[in-house]
């Protein structure tokens, strides 16, 4: 059933729970490394963000802006070579110069103050100077001693100064510097608060919730008084932090970020927008307000042509996150799941404002990934693999095809950095190809492969679940050697697998294995029956469906547990998600549970009138495949005189045939609109499918899919020929009167 499962994977709420601690977006960065900014400043600069709030050059901007990129210093190793361009201010400082003021400093550092050491930490910023360690350790020392003296503004500063250099201090002046931070919180400004998260945000020793509470409260008053650079900061250190700030805190920024939506540059809505995508991810907060919505995404566009590759990634990863966000909200609101609003009781206007903004964001994202799609072609031969990535799924996700010519270009891209890609990038790479419908170049899928093998001991249970299932949509079966660490490591990670990778894996075993391996399937079977309570419908028919493939792999126990959460989930399955589970009860020689059999039949009433060609012929066909397996079943009981339940046998059978004939008058209507449409198959199993029934199609459907036949005759296979006219032939002794049991 491959189009069980039509979205981009791992972008659901639903796996919000695993998602990491911190956020990462730097393939280059090692596996234990929560988040890095060295390599992902992809054409934006050193220290990118407009006019510095820091006293002299760009301003720190947000994550991933790139300010622990320097520019390098001329004689010092950098690209300009010795005295090849003058320094900031007009004049010359040679490396004799800059080596005799360092080693003085050090001798001095004991006599400095707090402002001497911020001094010397910004002026390293500047000049684009790295100090030697001997002359960091000899400032961290002094820091310490000063720590208890500094002010507000001296605490702000040099944190800043810190992230600036893209050094962090040791470990123990780092705590002594955040508890100040708590301390002083209430004197800081808009900007020295805004400052201080900012620079903690880098840092990989985050200071702890404690102090990013005191700070978060601090925001709360001065929030009015911030321009678009600090608010920008504070939202983003709160999600890279994974801190959640308070509802009072939360407000108050987003009233400011409307405020100043339309001042924002490329960075600041870059990491604005990947923040509320971030707060939706970690805590499942809510998609932002129509209007400050509508400015972000209106400013973005705007400010497009200067974002980074970065930007582009981050802007896109967020846009696809919150559309899913509130897809599946929208889908709670019409199957009326949940009360969408704070107010009880207002579950229907809460509906409307979600459609509202899934509307508005349709509306207003269409021109906004055309633009970014347009920026990330230019950018695409410096990105980064992460950024390749997301950009890929980011459109997969939204169902929009990025465009052949940027296609190419990241195809070309992904290849050359394919050697350093993380785990989870190869994977939604391969994801979002599957998911687009196209095919990666043979040089890039042999790129990705071999960097597969290399990280295949180390891949999270989501990673093997995507990188299969990109395998299995693509119709590809990878390398033996790959294969077989994937299938090694599926095993060792099934215990962490959520319902959906366990589905995708299962779906996976009967696609790109040639023969299962047993030991995974028990573990797999194991990891079903523990998940399948948090399982979503299309979850359960792929599970269903590769059960069916897999048969005599599945044990009762597992069958039961399925069987009781599709009852669940029926009433948000698709057509194709019910042809899924009656085929696969068939196929395996069971009868469903009465009460699943029933709303599956009230579920396939439901959406008859929206029914596809192919859905009509998979959900009819299913239905009759467990009509006759019922049928039959109950037939030999009573014929055997073993029906010790007295008229149990009746009343299921009698049953069955009300709901059959429900269905099947609501599929009769269906068919006869959509059979212009059917191919050669779904004809010849329409017709398959009443004669199996015993159950004539009214006559308008019967002379409508007689003229099908005859348009689509010269496409039927063999068994298309030979169903059609077995078809034919039962229907006419049925209305002969022939038939024994009818519907």
């Amino acid at each position: 059933w491959p189009a069980i499962r039509p979205r981009a994977r791992s972008l659901s709420v639903r796996g919000a729970a695993a998602m990491p601690p911190r956020i990462q977006y730097d393939d280059s960065a090692s596996e234990a490394d929560d988040v890095s900014y060295d390599d992902e400043d992809d054409g934006g600069g050193a220290l990118r963000g407009g006019p510095s709030q820091y006293g002299g050059g760009g301003g720190l901007g947000g994550l991933g802006g790139g300010g622990a990129v320097l520019p390098a210093f001329p004689g010092l190793g950098g690209t300009g070579g010795a005295g090849a361009a003058p320094m900031p201010g007009g004049f010359m400082l040679g490396e004799g110069l800059l080596a005799a003021l360092a080693a003085r400093a050090e001798q001095v550092a004991p006599n400095m103050t707090a402002q001497h050491v911020i001094l010397m930490l910004n002026a390293s910023a500047k000049l684009g100077w790295r100090p030697q360690p001997s002359l960091l350790a000899a400032l961290a020392n002094r820091a310490r001693t000063v720590v208890p003296q500094m002010t507000a503004q001296n605490t702000a500063s040099i944190l800043t100064a810190y992230a600036q250099i893209g050094k962090e201090p040791p470990k123990d002046l780092l705590q002594q510097l955040a508890l100040r931070a708590a301390f002083l919180a209430d004197q800081m400004s808009a900007d020295q608060v805004a400052n201080s998260l900012h620079a903690f945000a880098r840092m990989k020793e985050p200071p702890g919730d404690g102090v990013v509470h005191a700070l978060g409260a601090r925001v709360a008053i001065v929030a009015p008084e911030m321009g678009p650079m600090s608010v920008a900061n504070c939202l983003d250190a709160f999600a890279v932090l994974n801190t959640r700030p308070h509802v009072h805190t939360l407000h108050v920024l987003n009233k400011r970020a409307e405020e100043v939506a339309s001042q924002f540059n490329a960075h600041n809505v870059s990491s604005v927008i990947h923040a509320y995508g971030a707060f939706g991810r970690l805590w499942l907060m809510g998609v932002p307000n129509e209007g400050l919505l509508a400015g972000l995404l209106q400013q973005a566009e705007k400010e497009c042509s200067g974002m980074s590759g970065l930007d582009v990634a981050r802007v896109l990863d967020a846009y696809s996150f919150l559309w899913v966000h509130l897809e599946e909200k929208v889908m709670d609101a019409v199957q009326g799941k949940k009360n969408l609003t704070k107010a009880h009781g207002a579950q229907v206007l809460g509906a409307y404002t979600t459609i509202w903004k899934l509307s508005q964001m349709k509306h207003l994202g269409d021109s906004l990934l055309t633009a970014l799609a347009g920026r990330a072609e230019v950018l695409a031969p410096e990105m980064y693999g992460r950024s390749v990535a997301l950009v890929l799924r980011s459109y997969a996700t939204v169902g929009k095809h990025p465009g052949d010519a940027l296609l190419v270009k990241l195809d070309a891209r992904a290849q050359q950095v394919a050697s350093g890609m993380s785990s989870s990038s190869l994977a939604m790479i391969l994801d979002a190809y599957a998911t687009l419908g196209e095919m990666p170049s043979d040089e890039l899928l042999a790129a990705l492969e071999v960097r597969a093998q290399d990280v295949a001991g180390h891949m999270s249970a989501e990673d093997v679940a995507n990188m299969l299932d990109a395998y299995s949509k693509m119709g590809k079966r990878p390398h033996d050697d790959l294969l077989s660490k994937l299938g090694s490591r599926a095993k060792i990670v099934a215990p962490d697998m959520t319902a959906l990778d366990v589905a995708s894996v299962l779906n996976a075993c009967t696609t790109v294995w040639r023969t299962p391996d047993e030991a995974l399937l028990d573990v797999l079977q194991t990891r079903v029956e523990a998940v399948a309570a948090q399982m979503n419908a299309a979850d359960v028919a792929t599970t269903f469906a590769a059960l069916a493939r897999l048969r005599g792999f599945i044990s009762p126990p597992l069958l039961a547990a399925l069987g009781e959460r599709a009852t669940q989930v029926v009433p948000s399955m698709l057509p194709i998600h019910l042809a899924a589970v009656l085929s696969t009860y068939a196929d395996l020689g069971q009868l469903p549970p009465q009460s699943l059999l029933a709303v599956l039949a009230r579920r396939g009433e439901e959406t008859a009138p929206q029914m596809t060609a192919k859905d009509v012929s998979g959900v009819l066909g299913a239905f009759a495949k467990i009509w006759k397996a019922h049928a039959e079943a109950q037939l030999e009981i009573l014929n055997s005189g073993t029906d010790t339940g007295g008229s149990s046998t009746a009343l299921s059978l009698a049953l069955m045939e009300q709901l059959g004939k429900s269905l099947v008058k609501a599929i009769d209507a269906r068919a006869t609109v959509v059979a212009p449409l059917m191919s050669a198959s779904d004809v010849a199993d329409v017709l398959d499918a009443f004669a199996v029934l015993a159950e004539p199609p009214e006559e308008p459907l019967l002379v409508a899919l007689g003229q099908r036949a005859k348009a689509v005759v010269g496409e039927m296979n063999a068994q298309d020929v030979a169903k059609t006219l077995n078809a034919y032939a039962q229907l006419k002794a049925i209305r002969g009167g022939l038939s024994i049991v009818r519907l």
